[in-house]
């Protein structure tokens, strides 16, 4: 496959750096200029010579997008609020300038407040000018130009922030303080794996397009395990880890639509291959090994990724009502499900292995969860009576009479003595079974 960058220089490099690093297997070649409406001399010979084009910016891609047909995938670098922060973070602690007083482009205003909503500077403080006109205006980098220089010099801003070279260069020389924002590795990798992505839908015969819906809900208020945070957020960091660990195994592109909600997209070559026609799915053994209950997938297949995303959403939904399982839908109408992940351990079961023990203990259930919680937290099997006696909040004494009621009940035993002071009688070392025989 052959990929075409365009961009300015500097930018170039640097995202040919990262695509070498991570594509070796991608033939790389490039455009630079020096002003983005340079672009549009070369576009028409590069469409028929390279299978992909990545822009180094919203300016040039725009422009080229309103004068010619795309006959090959396109994706350019966006704006995103981390590319933002970023630049922020340069001029606060580079540049040493106040980012409350700021002029600003190629940024809405949308994106600027979340992105300083998110530091928590004061509104009443913020004192932003952003630049108002479309990139695809006539004399867009003129009037940027002026838009910088004169509230610099008007309105005493303390630094510009700017999405394109030819406008960074130019302040510069003019001795105006300014911060290029720049994409970090992470997005320039997404976005051509995206491309890649788009790429093997045109050329391959199994065109079809695949979304995952995975969507991971909080324990229920009534459960023993949801007031626990450490425990929740703990195993959901697994989940994220291992919904990544599948993307990259189906060549896929993720995208977090929220803090419990993902989406994946692939084709339906790398997923049949992944899965053995959906008899094998290893993604739902990447989560059983997480043990985060109620989890919902629905895998959607589409001739385009709004129908792929509208099957997925589908098989989600019936996967809510279900419980910790899989629904899939086709693009021919048909479904398959529930596909139930393998050993999973469902909430109301952990709620009834705690009910059992409560009975057999004669201790409260909320007792026991303190217990099993702390254990989980320490991280080890093993522990001194007195470790999780502080760690539950409970007296020396309190918690021997807790450990004797559990010993009974089996789920843990005394394997040894550890004497922590140079007086009193030593801490027993317990280890924990808990309900590893079911």
């Amino acid at each position: 496959m052959k990929l075409c960058v365009i961009g300015p220089k500097g930018t170039v490099d640097r995202m040919c750096e990262v695509i070498k690093k991570f594509f070796p297997e991608l033939q790389l070649t490039s455009i630079v200029y020096q002003v983005y409406h340079e672009v549009l001399d070369y576009f028409p010979q590069i469409q028929d010579e390279v299978d992909m084009i990545l822009f180094a910016g919203a300016a040039s891609f725009k422009l080229c997008e309103k004068h010619f047909m795309p006959k090959v995938p396109w994706e350019y670098i966006p704006r995103h609020g981390s590319i933002l922060l970023r630049s922020l973070l340069e001029a606060e602690c580079v540049l040493k300038k106040d980012i409350t007083n700021l002029s600003i482009d190629t940024y809405t205003e949308k994106v600027l407040q979340e992105a300083y909503d998110e530091i928590g500077i004061d509104p009443q403080k913020r004192h932003l000018y952003i630049a108002q006109r479309r990139l695809t205006e006539d004399g867009y980098l003129d009037y940027l130009l002026d838009f910088h220089k004169r509230n610099y010099e008007e309105n005493h801003v303390s630094c510009c922030i700017t999405g394109l070279t030819e406008v960074y260069v130019q302040l510069k020389k003019w001795g105006i303080p300014c911060v290029k924002t720049v994409a970090t590795a992470n997005i320039i990798i997404e976005l051509v794996k995206k491309l890649k992505l788009r790429y093997n839908v045109q050329v391959s015969g199994e065109n079809e397009i695949v979304a995952m819906v995975v969507e991971l809900n909080l324990s229920s208020k009534y459960s023993v395990t949801g007031d626990d945070q450490y425990v929740f957020l703990n195993n959901r960091l697994k989940v994220l880890q291992n919904i990544y660990r599948f993307s990259y195994r189906v060549d896929g592109v993720v995208v977090e639509k929220s803090d419990h909600e993902f989406l994946i997209f692939t084709t339906r070559k790398y997923m049949d291959a992944e899965s053995n026609g959906l008899q094998q799915l290893y993604f739902l053994d990447l989560l059983r090994e997480c043990g985060v209950t109620n989890i919902s997938i629905g895998v959607g297949y589409g001739n385009s990724a709004a129908e792929a995303q509208k099957n997925a959403s589908r098989g989600a939904e019936l996967s809510r009502e279900e419980g910790d399982c899989a629904f899939v839908f086709f693009a021919n109408g048909k479904s398959l499900g529930p596909i139930f992940l393998r050993e999973k351990r469902l909430k109301e079961q952990l709620d009834q292995d705690f009910s059992k023990l409560a009975k057999e203990s004669h201790l409260s259930i909320n007792t026991i969860y303190k217990v099993y919680s702390s254990t989980v937290k320490l991280g080890e099997k093993e522990c001194t009576s007195k470790e999780l006696a502080d760690l539950c909040g409970f007296t020396y004494r309190t918690m021997n009479r807790i450990l004797v009621k559990l010993i009974e009940a089996g789920c843990c035993e005394i394997i040894g003595e550890s004497i922590i002071e140079n007086y009193g009688r030593p801490s027993r070392i317990l280890k924990f079974h808990w309900f590893e025989k079911e």
